[in-house]
């Protein structure tokens, strides 16, 4: 927290602005239909700008990361947001000590819940958009292995790859399992329409589209939800000190007033706060529509659950499909292998 009020020569504190009065074509002060001369209010430093918080904290960052590296440790701090270090990562939420101290001591709370969402579904992202990289892999390895046409039914990998599992072992629970197994791959290949490698390369790209789209509804939701958290909190202040700024607005003489305003500085500074950001939402009888707010709150909590949801529905399907792919890499890299291997004793 950093002040923007100038420090005068003799140590006191400044203003935070000066006034600029507007003048006519001849120079004169512009009154107004009160009679009140016409300013504009101009900030006596730069201290409240993006910009300076920019240089701030960006100094902030380069210092903390020189004493990391002094002290030869691997952390390290960005100022920046994820958006702008262009990392696809849902950022958390605001905590503050209360929180915290409540969770430390397993009572769960709104925001910690929203947290733990969060962190799920940036690890469920993360988890899919490292299979979908690994299927990649695999089916540029099979395109390397396969020398010769036709190209093999994804039913028939399937049928080999178990048809060898289930010959390689005696058991007849193992080769239960394994048809078990098998009958679902058939099912899960039936079910995405997938017949040849090229679908298999197919299914694995719309499903990265798919991802970028859930990660996009995810970060709007999650942008939302801290949107209307502040407001009801502002609200909450406000209804806390409103009381307070009427019992000193009434009070009549001013030196009572100072006392009394002096005392309750926090709580003027929250009511301000709250004035500030509540201003154009309240209605023409002076209300807030914490109900209606309440109500958004509870339905974007209830579409980040169905996002949840469908986040793990989609890593279940890449997970089947790397499944596949590495059935097929398994199946012609050996056909592939024994081909060479009759190729050589021919040719000697």
């Amino acid at each position: 927290m950093c002040p923007i009020r100038p420090l005068n020569p003799d140590g006191s504190w400044g203003a935070k602005q000066k006034r600029e009065y507007v003048l006519d074509e001849h120079g004169n002060r512009i009154r107004d239909g009160n009679g009140n001369y016409v300013f504009n209010a101009v900030a006596t430093t730069d201290w409240g700008t993006p910009e300076a918080l920019e240089e701030w904290r960006q100094a902030w960052a380069e210092l903390c990361n020189a004493k990391f590296a002094e002290k030869e440790l691997t952390d390290r701090i960005d100022h920046r947001s994820y958006e702008r270090q262009g990392i696809e990562k849902l950022p958390t939420i605001h905590e503050g000590p209360a929180v915290r101290q409540m969770e430390a001591k397993r009572i769960q709370t709104d925001k910690g819940s929203l947290n733990r969402m969060i962190r799920k579904l940036n690890q469920m992202r993360k988890n899919i958009l490292a299979v979908l990289k690994e299927i990649a892999d695999i089916i540029r390895k099979i395109k390397e292995e396969l020398s010769t046409p036709p190209e093999p039914m994804l039913m028939e990998i399937v049928m080999k790859y178990f048809d060898e599992k289930s010959t390689s072992v005696w058991s007849m629970h193992r080769k239960l399992g394994y048809l078990k197994s098998m009958t679902d791959s058939f099912n899960f290949l039936r079910e995405y329409d997938m017949n040849t490698l090229a679908d298999l390369e197919a299914r694995r790209s719309e499903h990265q589209v798919k991802l970028d789209a859930k990660t996009a509804v995810c970060r709007n939701l999650e942008s939302r939800m801290k949107e209307v958290e502040n407001l009801l909190r502002q609200a909450k202040n406000y209804a806390d000190t409103k009381p307070i700024y009427d019992k000193w607005y009434s009070m009549k003489f001013k030196g009572k007033k100072d006392k009394y305003k002096a005392e309750h500085e926090d709580e003027f500074r929250k009511y301000y706060a709250a004035q500030r950001k509540l201003k154009e939402h309240f209605t023409d009888k002076g209300k807030l529509p914490i109900r209606k707010w309440e109500k958004e709150l509870a339905a974007v909590n209830e579409e980040c659950t169905r996002e949840s949801h469908e986040m793990e529905k989609l890593e279940k399907d890449v997970k089947n499909f790397r499944q596949i792919a590495l059935m097929y890499m398994s199946v012609t890299t050996e056909e592939n292998r024994e081909e060479k291997n009759r190729q050589h004793k021919l040719e000697h």
